[in-house]
């Protein structure tokens, strides 16, 4: 394959891995919170008659799909030193696995960590929307949800840095 072909699909390819992603990711704040939706995030993304875990699909792809691109985009200039498109192919996904696990670790490490911190008694010391009956869960699901795109920055700057190395490594071989 083509190299600038590579790179260029990297996007749209980047894009739909970080959308189902979201879309995943959202099943399980679902199964945490469904308030988490019905108060806050179908609201904010104007999803009004969505009240289901279509609707949180739904929010999953449009708050990650463009994840997907910006990853792309600053991977992609890391890639330019790497002189074949197998290579630039492979760090390039290997750049957006990492970003993938840590999003995924760091999503799911948050998420175990509140449900063990986050109780009745944590609850009251937060605001959360009215009419949250239980506002221990809607804390627990936003927390997976913050550090999920904490997760995701980390693996970006993990990603960048891979990427570096292995276009380092490859000029060393030659």
């Amino acid at each position: 394959m083509n190299k600038a072909l590579i790179v260029i699909l990297s996007i749209p390819c980047a894009c739909l891995i970080a959308g189902i992603y979201g879309i995943l990711h959202n099943q399980i704040s679902y199964t945490v919170s469904s308030e988490y939706f019905t108060h806050f995030k179908f609201q904010q993304f104007g999803l009004i008659h969505f009240y289901d875990r279509l609707g949180a699909a739904l929010v999953g792809w449009a708050a990650s799909w463009w994840m997907g691109g910006v990853t792309a985009i600053l991977f992609i200039p890391l890639t330019l030193g790497i002189s074949e498109p197998r290579q630039t192919m492979n760090a390039l996904i290997r750049g957006i696995g990492i970003v993938l696990a840590c999003a995924l670790s760091m999503g799911l490490i948050a998420l175990l960590w509140a449900l063990t911190a986050i109780d009745d008694q944590f609850a009251p010391h937060y605001q959360v929307p009215e009419g949250v009956s239980n506002r221990a869960a809607f804390l627990q699901a936003g927390t997976m949800h913050n550090y999920s795109y904490l997760g995701a920055f980390i693996g970006i700057g993990i990603g960048m840095w891979y990427i570096r190395n292995f276009r380092k490594a490859r000029k060393s071989l030659k």
